[in-house]
């Protein structure tokens, strides 16, 4: 039996994130997600037949892509890669290894985008790169390539019963023949952390597509009532394009609602980058109707920043919502934890520098149901980054040097000289910094998710070493503290050390002082504070949690 817990908005509500919903309703444009498809951003394929010409035969094979970015009547290439990935008998359904081929990780490589062609072809006991029936798949790509946004110079094929080995292929129109480079790449060596870029697929549940109807079956599935008044499209009915045959206002029937769409899912592949219900994984027309409503996590989700969470709920939704994180290995290249994570804390920053609070994960502003599962090991907020470690005491001044010389007849007393020569003491070495809190956080350079602990980057850095002082015995300044280090998810980051007091200054000689400064070794910094916990989820609106 499921339980059923409701986390209710007076537990855990943030201002803060109310307002920023504010800012998100004025002018949603600009809160699209670089990272994130937009709405119109769906992932699409075409099962496309073509004639090969070694066998004489047509061949299917499915082409996966951006709905907005086909156009048959385009005629000059574009830009984007062609990844072509055979196979024998079927297609390739598996959704890991389609993001896999359709989405690179590191976009360095490919940041001009991929289609990714899965044709049916026979191995004929050729090796890969001089099989004839994926070189007239080449040549049929080369063709069709503009229409997609594609460059036909820029097609790999790769081989998925050889380790993903890449095979970089190319068709010259004017000798109508198929070049072959063997590239001696991997398609691992090209994705070896998570995958990158989210794509985002829909399906649709249509009620009564045959049988009878009745009140009962209509209120229980929309729930406006035992009025056909109250099923107008735009009102009990989704004012959906699929729902165009529900009529706004006039004469409606039961047979008006068979085939209106009762339940949309939204599989959210891929990473994903401060994922908004609203406009990004719905339109808004879904979001505020109340057709029955799923999400589907199933990779990574974060945040380019602290400000904002992994996931948002837009405020607004209605009918029935759930959020599914269906990735239970989470982490970076499978390094495990929770899926969804807050911003890791920042490092606190060299000479007591304090560290950076972590991430929010989930801010729920719309009534939406979690599997408790999902909830409790699945969601975790960013941990705060450690402090910086304080910067070490600088070392004393060296004492002067002197002496006695003879006074009167045959030195039979004395009288004292001195230099003022003593040195000065070395600067204090520098303390190390912070550890980035856990969870994710964004590396533009290469457009991926770091786990930032399983990267390795929990531990502050050791401080480093005192200077030597300069001129006569100055003593050597202290060591740098070493920094804190960053906090796990949900905890708040160390503090920094404090630096190591600076060595001594040397002696003086026949009393005859010091330098000026003292020559006692100088008292360390102490670190900076480490930064405070992330939050797991906020709310705010009509936000709630029911744990299912």
């Amino acid at each position: 039996m499921a339980r059923s817990i409701k986390f209710m908005d007076l537990i855990n509500n943030s201002s803060q994130q109310y307002h920023t919903e504010a800012e998100i309703d004025a002018n949603p444009e600009l809160q699209r997600t670089e990272g994130n498809p937009t709405v119109a951003r769906i992932v699409m394929w075409h099962p496309k037949v073509y004639k090969s010409l070694a066998t004489l035969g047509d061949f299917m094979c499915f082409v996966w892509y951006y709905d907005n970015d086909y156009d048959p009547l385009r005629s000059s290439p574009g830009s984007k890669r062609i990844h072509i990935v055979p196979s024998e008998e079927h297609r390739i359904e598996d959704e890991d290894k389609i993001n896999e081929y359709f989405h690179v990780s590191h976009d360095k490589w490919s940041p001009e985008g991929v289609i990714y062609v899965n044709p049916i072809i026979r191995r004929n006991g050729t090796k890969f790169s001089s099989n004839k029936d994926l070189k007239d798949c080449v040549k049929y790509f080369a063709g069709v390539a503009a229409h997609y946004g594609a460059d036909p110079t820029k097609i790999t094929a790769i081989d998925q019963w050889d380790n993903d080995a890449m095979y970089d292929m190319s068709y010259d129109l004017t000798s109508s023949s198929v070049f072959t480079d063997v590239s001696n790449n991997v398609l691992s060596d090209f994705t070896s952390g998570p995958v990158g870029g989210g794509s985002l697929s829909k399906s649709y549940e249509y009620a009564f597509p045959s049988g009878q109807i009745s009140f009962s079956d209509i209120n229980s599935k929309f729930g406006a009532g035992y009025s056909l008044n109250n099923y107008y499209r735009g009102q009990g009915i989704a004012d959906l394009p699929q729902n165009s045959h529900v009529p706004l206002y006039g004469t409606i029937s039961f047979n008006n609602l068979r085939g209106v769409v009762s339940k949309v899912t939204s599989n959210c592949n891929g990473n994903w980058a401060h994922a908004q219900a609203r406009w990004e994984i719905f339109s808004q027309t879904e979001w505020d109707s109340g057709v029955q409503k799923v999400i589907n996590m199933n990779y990574n989700t974060g945040s380019y920043d602290t400000g904002n969470p992994a996931i948002r709920l837009n405020n607004g939704g209605q009918g029935s919502i759930t959020l599914n994180i269906n990735n239970s290995a989470g982490g970076g290249g499978g390094s495990g934890g929770p899926a969804v994570r807050g911003h890791a804390g920042s490092r606190g920053s060299a000479n007591s520098g304090n560290g950076g609070g972590g991430g929010l994960a989930l801010h729920v502003a719309s009534p939406v149901n979690i599997p408790s599962g999902h909830f409790n090991s699945r969601i975790a907020a960013g941990g705060g980054g450690g402090g910086g470690g304080g910067k070490g005491g600088a070392g004393g001044g060296g004492g002067n040097n002197g002496g006695y010389k003879c006074s009167g007849w045959f030195c039979h007393s004395q009288y004292r000289w001195c230099h003022g020569n003593g040195g000065t003491g070395g600067a204090g070495g520098n303390g190390g910094q912070g550890g980035r809190g856990n969870g994710y956080y964004w590396d533009g350079s290469n457009n991926w998710w770091v786990d930032s602990h399983h990267a390795g980057q929990g531990s502050g850095l050791g401080g480093s070493g005192g200077s030597n002082g300069n001129s006569r015995a100055g003593g050597t300044g202290g060591t740098g503290g070493t920094g804190g280090s960053g906090g796990g998810h949900g905890s708040g980051g160390a503090n920094g050390n404090t630096g190591s007091t600076g060595n001594n200054g040397g002696g003086d000689a026949a009393g005859c002082g010091g330098y000026p400064g003292g020559q006692a070794g100088k008292a360390g910094t102490g670190g900076g504070s480490g930064g405070g916990a992330g939050t797991k989820y906020t709310t705010s609106h009509s936000g709630s949690i029911n744990l299912t």
